[in-house]
């Protein structure tokens, strides 16, 4: 994978929220709508210090509270003005929101998910395929129009998720594997496009 500096046509940034209560127990968490722990804010500060000045044509975040509230403490001025997408919500989890590995190892239904979860989805949640096509979906409306910018630079903030941060990482950079991928809340990404080709810069 390229990591480059130098001018971008346009510059996506992508930041997973901080950490909750059932991130730091490791339990699944998807659509519960938990907020941040106060004690791991501190978690924060590297991606605040980097977002602080960046001109945003638009800020794009999940609609959950922990989103919400990770957008609150780096960019607080954008509070009012971000698009809040249900579309960039995580993997629903259904019923086994809340339980952790050790929980659920003895399920065979759990075990079958692990194997193949493009296909088979948690009890009342969703498989990846799913979140990926809310994410692709996503990607057409938002990213993709970033190539015709007229010679406009357009730089936009994307407050999300661990899967969705994933999955709009290989989206952007194909090379990448999503599996491989190591994305930890409060983590930040930055993509830009140049000469029409996509490079991580950040």
């Amino acid at each position: 994978m390229r990591v480059e500096s130098g001018p971008a046509e346009a510059s996506v940034y992508l930041l997973r929220h901080g950490k909750t209560a059932w991130n730091k127990e490791r339990r699944y968490i998807g659509h519960t709508d938990q907020p941040l722990d106060i004690d791991e804010l501190p978690l924060l500060e590297d991606a605040k210090d980097q977002l602080r000045g960046a001109a945003f044509t638009a800020v794009y975040c999940s609609d959950l509270i922990r989103a919400k509230q990770t957008l609150l403490e780096v960019r607080a001025d954008w509070i009012g003005h971000a698009v809040f997408d249900d579309r960039l919500r995580e993997l629903h989890f259904g019923s086994w929101e809340g339980k952790t590995y050790e929980d659920l190892s003895p399920d065979p239904q759990y075990s079958q998910w692990l194997i193949d979860q493009a296909r088979h989805a948690p009890p009342g949640g969703e498989t990846t395929d799913a979140l990926h096509g809310r994410i692709i979906r996503f990607a057409a409306d938002v990213i993709d129009p970033l190539r015709c910018g007229l010679g406009v630079k357009n730089d936009i903030l994307i407050v999300s998720h661990g899967g969705p941060v994933r999955m709009l990482l290989t989206y952007l950079l194909p090379e990448l594997s999503f599996w491989d991928l190591d994305v930890p809340c409060g983590s930040l990404y930055k993509v830009g496009l140049g000469s029409g080709t996509w490079t991580r810069l950040a």
